[in-house]
């Protein structure tokens, strides 16, 4: 092919390219909830996806992925008080976790309770109506509640402060979280599996009586629903500048994600599932900081046999642990594969296009068109 043919295939690649990048910019942009929404609860979406468009383009190569239905999260929490200081790592938890989901997992919905939108009503709304009719519609579904931000406990009482309180006591402007349990009850009762965090001082308290520390086990491809907490119910959970910008949980919680978590089998195999994530919080957390201790719990109401899980992309999924997940074999064990990383779609892409202008490029050259960081350990009380 002469050299003119092999410029043109390289800029037929360079604009296909582009133009990939733009298609995903303008799929991922879309941050308005789905239509039947009133605009102030459709304002609260930061990601909504009418279908799941990873699932159509395994569909379209022959693929199917049984045993992941409908990804969605809930992200609240408050680092802009108005009469207390302002907490930084929660706006950190925040930002880095809807961006881990949205960009690394693939989430479909993502909704994000912020300062002064993270309230009672809204909290309601959500996990007692929206998120309940979305998880039972669709199989399989997958819910995810996280929360970052200031907490106390009074007695056997424990809130999650709003951002109006006007003390670190303030019971009139907070959000009990025995009533936070309830609503999400609503959300569990109907997803195929459920994952909460929640990251506050005294957020053991979230549990009416947490397990202990011993090992558990889920399978992959059962339901289930967990809870894991920053901290016991008399313990508060740390901010630390040298371990990173964010709260200490959350910082294990994305060192975990990032593959540290990836413990069975030995080498990992692209998937962290709930067990294996409880077992690298626990320890990493109280590496830490001696007096913080993560807590779990199973708030299935009919007990769990599976649980949640993670992908990390990054890496190569095993053969067996893909096909689990999309429900088509990939052979023996020592078969790799990472069809699920969105680079290799525009592998695919861009080595069609090279193929047929390969093919079809002629002799000819074409004419010529001319020429904010916090100083020392803080805690989350």
């Amino acid at each position: 092919m002469t050299d003119q043919a092999m410029d043109r295939a390289t800029s037929a690649i360079a604009r296909v390219g582009w133009l990939y990048v733009s298609v995903i910019c303008i799929h991922t942009a879309h941050a308005q909830g789905p239509a039947h929404l009133d605009s102030a609860h459709s304002s609260l979406f930061v990601k909504y996806e009418s279908s799941n468009w990873a699932d159509d383009f395994l569909k379209y190569i022959g693929l199917q992925r049984e045993t992941v239905g409908r990804s969605l999260a809930l992200v609240a929490g408050i680092s802009d008080y108005d009469e207390l200081d302002d907490l930084r790592p929660a706006q950190e938890d925040m930002d880095r976790l809807v961006n881990h989901l949205s960009t690394v997992e693939l989430f479909d919905e993502i909704v994000v309770l912020r300062n002064e939108d993270m309230t009672a009503q809204n909290l309601r709304f959500f996990l007692r109506s929206y998120f309940p009719k979305v998880t039972s519609g669709s199989d399989r579904s997958r819910f995810l509640f996280a929360y970052s931000g200031h907490g106390y406990s009074e007695g056997r009482e424990s809130y999650l402060l709003g951002s109006d309180a006007e003390g670190l006591s303030d019971k009139d402007h907070s959000v009990d979280m025995s009533e936070l349990r309830l609503w999400i009850d609503h959300t569990v009762g109907s997803a195929f599996q459920s994952l909460v965090l929640i990251n506050a001082c005294h957020s053991g308290a979230f549990f009416a009586r947490p397990f202990g520390d011993e090992e558990i086990e889920v399978l992959l491809d059962e339901p289930g629903a967990h809870a894991i907490t920053a901290s016991g119910s008399s313990e508060k959970s740390w901010h630390n500048p040298t371990i990173g910008p964010g709260s200490i949980f959350f910082e294990k919680l994305f060192s975990g994600l990032d593959g540290a978590a990836d413990l069975s089998p030995a080498g990992g195999d692209g998937i962290i599932q709930f067990d294996e994530l409880l077992t690298y919080l626990r320890r990493e957390v109280k590496l830490a900081r001696k007096d913080q201790n993560p807590k779990a719990d199973d708030i299935s109401r009919d007990g769990s046999v599976g649980g949640f899980f993670f992908l990390d992309r990054e890496r190569k999924v095993h053969g067996p642990a893909l096909a689990t997940l999309i429900g088509t074999p990939f052979g023996g064990e020592e078969e790799e594969t990472s069809i699920l990383r969105p680079r290799n779609v525009v592998l695919a892409i861009i080595g069609a296009v090279v193929s047929w202008l390969l093919i079809n490029a002629p002799d000819d050259p074409p004419p010529d068109p001319g020429t904010g960081a916090l100083v020392g350990e803080v805690s989350l009380p």
